[in-house]
């Protein structure tokens, strides 16, 4: 068995824009597994060799060398190492008061431009005579910079959002019934903070809204071709006549069989109302 484990002791730096909390590397077993876990720091791991799955809620994302991936505060993950080919892999994790928005486009990324200096990272302990903390913190500033090089210049990063949001935006009109959120975002292979963030921020509002009044649309257009009000309902995705019907009323401002006894002129202008302004509902 040829196993290689070091894990770095590191001294929190107080009152500090980052603070280095963790690092090391490891060669890993065939199939080792770690995890589930939840941290309240970002972990950036480089894979120097091998292959491996991270598996992120719902999300699984299949890792080779020569690729970096992305663990955020507050998200549950577990590591598995390829059973035939385990990779070998180097840390660093952090704490931030910055806001570092590049690390939440991908959670995946190339990094062949990264791994000069995750190998001195791996190195770092060899140093003699110089404390490891400062060390650390300037090879975090450093990655830092990599990142925001990747995706800059900023007009490109926004033109990029817009495509996603339109993606987004399509899958939800081709796909309505039968999504969510969490669905969307791994069909994007992005993160859903981000995309929630970048949805909100180009359309004015929340993709969740965005795909609620997507189903309400839908299943106004079924009820006035007579379908029954619990046919539309589930049709458009809901699972719940009542969750449909408050969902329905908060937006069109009156239930599904009130809605029938209107005129068709007062459809259309009812209609036409609500269009210029969609409501920023979050019902699922």
């Amino acid at each position: 068995m040829n196993k290689l484990v070091d894990r770095f002791p590191i001294k929190p730096i107080p009152a500090n824009d980052i603070i280095p909390i963790r690092a090391g590397y490891q060669k890993c077993d065939p199939g080792y597994s770690f995890g589930p876990v939840v941290r309240d720091s970002f972990t950036i791991q480089y894979v120097c060799s091998g292959r491996g799955t991270v598996f992120k809620g719902n999300a699984k994302f299949n890792i080779t060398a020569s690729q970096c991936f992305i663990l955020r505060p507050g998200e549950t993950f577990r590591l598995q190492a390829d059973v035939l080919d385990p990779w070998t892999y180097i840390w660093i994790g952090f704490r931030t008061s910055l806001d570092v928005p590049e690390l939440y486009l991908q959670d995946v990324i190339a990094g062949k431009d990264f791994e000069n200096l995750f190998l001195s990272i791996a190195n770092c302990n060899k140093a003699a005579n110089r404390p490891l903390e400062p060390l650390l913190l300037s090879y975090i500033w450093k990655l830092l910079f990599l990142f925001q090089q990747v995706h800059t210049p900023a007009d490109k990063t926004y033109k990029k959002a817009e495509e996603y949001v339109e993606r987004a935006c399509l899958l939800i009109h081709n796909h309505y019934a039968t999504t969510n959120v969490q669905q969307l975002a791994q069909s994007l292979h992005l993160n859903r903070s981000y995309l929630s963030r970048i949805f909100k921020e180009i359309t004015g509002i929340s993709i969740q809204s965005y795909l609620t009044n997507t189903r309400l649309q839908a299943a106004r257009s079924l009820i006035l071709q007579d379908y029954t009000v619990s046919q539309a309902s589930t049709m458009v995705g809901y699972s719940d006549i009542a969750s449909f019907s408050r969902a329905f009323k908060n937006y069109y401002k009156l239930s599904p069989k009130q809605y029938l006894h209107l005129t068709w002129e007062d459809q259309s202008l009812s209609s036409s109302a609500l269009t210029t302004d969609l409501p920023d509902t979050e019902e699922s």
